[in-house]
């Protein structure tokens, strides 16, 4: 092996003594490892290591042919599949049509028709009325906690359409049980005219 004096260069100047040693270190490192892949690849062939084997073998003369491995086939636990009812490649026949049965009218229990829908209840209070310089009049009044301006053609919450409005009544009607109410208003205050 050659040894040869390192000539110090800007590189190796600029290292602490803690790097220079780390960088000696992996070069060591290096050259062992080298070294014993050399060794090893250079040993004598016929030093191969053998693995012990728990199981007795016995030599046969080497003039005779071994007879070949019989291979037990795997046995598993599961029950056997049983044969197909039907071919699956042939389309199923379309299924019976279903047969309606038939009740005798007379017999069965009295039939009872369904109750008639009811109106909802009006429910306004009255609470006064203006009238437009164009003589359309609003009605103003209240529907539970709802305060309403009721002119003609407004439908209301409830369901009912203002039809009319005249001075002592309001026409109401409801358009999906055709059924008609009147709310009545109250006469104006008489005035005092001096």
């Amino acid at each position: 092996m050659m040894h040869y004096a390192r000539k110090p260069n800007w590189f190796w100047c600029c290292l602490s003594k803690a790097e220079m040693l780390e960088r000696y270190r992996i070069h060591i490192l290096v050259s062992v490892a080298v070294l014993l892949i050399w060794l090893n690849l250079g040993s004598p062939p016929g030093h191969e290591v053998v693995q012990a084997t728990s199981r007795t073998t016995y030599a046969q003369p080497s003039n005779q042919l071994t007879p070949p491995i019989a291979v037990m086939p795997l046995q598993l636990n599961r029950p056997m599949l049983e044969p197909a009812s039907r071919d699956p490649f042939v389309p199923l026949p379309p299924p019976a049509p279903v047969v309606a049965k038939q009740v005798d009218i007379k017999s069965s229990a009295p039939f009872a028709p369904a109750p008639l829908p009811v109106a909802p209840p009006v429910n306004l209070t009255f609470m006064g009325r203006m009238t437009a310089p164009d003589g359309k009049q609003t009605v103003y009044a209240t529907l539970g906690d709802t305060s309403l301006a009721m002119t003609v053609g407004q439908t209301l919450p409830n369901g009912y359409r203002v039809e009319t409005i005249n001075q002592s009544t309001i026409e109401l009607s409801h358009p999906l049980l055709k059924t008609t109410a009147r709310f009545e208003l109250l006469a104006p205050p008489p005035f005092d005219i001096r």
